[in-house]
């Protein structure tokens, strides 16, 4: 695949049609080191996961779950997904990629894509997003998005971008 792919990626709403590619994309381990979750288990339980997230939250908040698969060319490299709060102007996003798309380009495009399609949808949002300490691509990832570390903790970094 080509280093420079950046200029190919795309997103789609995700569906369970997804799950195959998205199993492929998820199953290595690597993606979960600085994760609370481990590789999906199968196709199956991939979908599960789709059709999860397609249900929203159970809590009875007003939070909207938006979850993107991420395309580089026609191959799914993993997705983005954004928690949105409409009455508080705020969304918690995440991105989650294969290493075989690390250092192209891709994860910083699709979320430039998803906070446009955010953006356009809620208008200005203040965007909230979370890694570990230790995961140092994610955490430069965020200062090229033009994030700005609002605290740490033991475990985690915060980080913020106004509208």
């Amino acid at each position: 695949m080509s280093t420079d792919t950046a200029h190919l990626t795309r997103l789609e709403a995700q569906r369970p049609a997804h799950a195959p590619g998205l199993f492929a994309a998820l199953s290595d381990r690597r993606i979960y080191d600085f994760l609370d979750e481990g590789p999906p288990a199968s196709v199956e339980d991939m979908r599960a996961t789709i059709l999860r997230r397609l249900d929203g939250p159970q809590d009875g908040s007003a939070d909207l779950w938006l979850n993107w698969t991420v395309f580089a060319g026609d191959t799914i490299a993993g997705y983005t997904q954004a928690t949105v709060n409409p009455a508080a102007a705020r969304a918690d996003i995440a991105f989650v990629l294969s290493p075989a798309f690390w250092g192209q380009g891709v994860a910083a495009q699709a979320c430039r894509l998803m906070f446009s399609q955010l953006f356009e949808r809620f208008g200005p949002l203040t965007l909230h997003a979370d890694t570990a300490l230790g995961n140092d691509r994610s955490r430069r990832l965020l200062a090229r998005l033009g994030f700005a570390l609002a605290r740490e903790t033991g475990a985690g970094a915060f980080y913020v971008k106004d509208p």
